[in-house]
């Protein structure tokens, strides 16, 4: 097993097949305040627009997932569903890898826009999706239903040139 402080060199992303749902729901469970349930995660691998992505260790294949996230791609357009990585190896490049895996095959299909929410009391991921260019375009008023929380709605568009330098 590869330890926390290696996950940054070890890190190998790849798409999300049915035997990782439950190591995924897991990592969702632990670490989103509204998790889906495994149920979702199955339904999400069956359709078509819908990209998923999951961050493993290199050495340890078909072992640890540290992360994953989820996105479609729709019109000239990448929205981003879900991301999340586990406690253990936040902060050490995981959720950087896999957000530079999404926008690099956005760029690469021809996508110009980027969209996504987050609640509006998530400092950390505002933050990490502004050093990505993000801004917040509009605000969704008592989005999130458990606690009537509110979602920002960020934007950013693609440019090869400058996105993908993080």
């Amino acid at each position: 097993m590869v330890s926390p402080g290696e996950w940054l060199h070890d890190i190998e992303i790849r798409k999300m097949v049915m035997e990782d749902v439950s190591a995924v729901t897991a990592i969702d469970c632990a670490e989103d305040r509204d998790p889906w349930t495994e149920n979702l995660f199955r339904q999400e691998l069956q359709i078509p627009i819908s990209h998923k992505l999951v961050a493993g260790s290199k050495s340890d294949r078909g072992g640890q997932i540290a992360g994953f996230i989820i996105f479609w791609m729709v019109a000239d357009e990448v929205q981003l569903h879900k991301i999340t990585v586990s406690r253990q190896v936040q902060r050490q490049g995981v959720g950087r890898k896999l957000f530079q895996a999404m926008t690099e095959q956005a760029v690469a299909r021809g996508l110009s826009k980027a969209t996504l929410e987050v609640r509006a009391t998530n400092q950390a991921a505002i933050k990490f999706y502004e050093a990505f260019g993000f801004q917040v375009a509009a605000v969704r008023k008592g989005y999130y239903g458990g606690t009537g929380e509110d979602a920002l709605i960020m934007y950013a568009e693609l440019r090869p040139a400058d996105f993908l330098k993080h």
